[in-house]
């Protein structure tokens, strides 16, 4: 009995002082070294607008100006423009018997053109991508106008280039639209409509039945210009365009004439290329020359093959 009262007291002692010494124990400072373990915070959830990690939205109390956002580029809108302008015939565009006697040199020499120096240069090109002088003269004024006048800042190698590059590209762009949509197409396989598209975004749906001349004259003119300035150069009739340059430059051709015709209505006859080419005879090498005859372009591109000349030397 008496072993059990003092066990009795021993527990109300023990739970007396633990409710003294817990709660001290409790509230006092953590020692230096030991961790101290803070309660997780909830992070509030991003709404859809507002992505983790970024500063929460301004509210009607806060001060915080908002972060401005750069405002993205707009877009060029695609704006289809309908072009159905007749410049020139396929058969004017092209180097043949519509060229005749042509004086390159002798035409800029009548207008005191400072592009005279340079007639040989436009006859090379012309000839070497086949394509009519009198087309490639006034292309060259509609857009750089330098027949009339040559910039102080183009030299004569970037002036060269500049020719090159353009009768190239109008080469280029007529047969594109010649076997793609032309006179040569073959009407079960054409694409769709032929469109050039301009620097402002404005694209020309180029008309069904634009002969490949008219569309490479566009296409080469216009593409690195606003519609603004593009489609005065592509016209007819507009004063400074190409229908009105080619008619002040050359006041008795036809820049329309269809004479020439490109797309023959049958083959040649077997016997076409027999004179002055013998058939049967024995060519011999007689040397090498620029590609286009002239003193332009590499002396080595070319070879000379002939009959007559016996006594030529034989090249190893």
């Amino acid at each position: 009995m008496q072993r059990f009262l003092f066990r009795t007291l021993m527990c109300s002692l023990v739970l007396f002082l633990a409710g003294f010494i817990l709660p001290s124990i409790a509230a006092a400072p953590a020692s230096a070294g030991a961790p101290v373990v803070q309660p997780r915070q909830e992070q509030p959830t991003p709404t859809p607008t507002q992505e983790a990690g970024a500063a929460p939205s301004p509210t009607l109390e806060s001060t915080t100006e908002p972060i401005p956002v750069a405002e993205s580029q707009p877009q060029l809108a695609v704006l289809p423009v309908a072009w159905d302008q007749a410049l020139v015939s396929d058969g004017q565009f092209v180097w043949g018997p519509n060229v005749g006697d042509f004086d390159i040199a002798g035409f800029l020499a009548g207008r005191a053109s400072p592009l005279l120096p340079y007639a040989n240069i436009v006859e090379v090109n012309a000839s070497y991508a086949g394509l009519n002088p009198r087309v490639l003269l006034a292309a060259l004024e509609v857009r750089y106008g330098l027949v009339s006048a040559l910039s102080e800042t183009l030299d004569a190698e970037s002036l060269a280039i500049l020719i090159e590059e353009t009768s190239m590209a109008l080469h280029q762009a007529f047969y594109e639209h010649l076997y793609q949509w032309g006179s040569r197409a073959d009407p079960a396989a054409a694409p769709s409509r032929p469109s050039i598209a301009l620097a402002d975004g404005v694209n020309l749906q180029v008309a069904a039945g634009t002969t490949s001349g008219s569309y490479a004259l566009a296409a080469v003119l216009g593409t690195e210009l606003p519609a603004i300035q593009a489609e005065p150069l592509l016209s007819a009739e507009t004063q400074g365009g190409f229908g009105a340059v080619f008619a002040s430059f050359f006041p008795d051709v036809d820049p329309l004439d269809v004479s020439n015709d490109i797309n023959p209505p049958a083959l040649p006859p077997d016997d076409l290329f027999q004179f002055p080419f013998p058939l049967d005879a024995s060519w011999r090498f007689s040397g090498v020359h620029s590609w286009a005859g002239g003193d332009y372009g590499s002396d080595r591109s070319s070879m000379d093959f002939s009959t007559p000349w016996e006594d030529f030397p034989n090249y190893p």
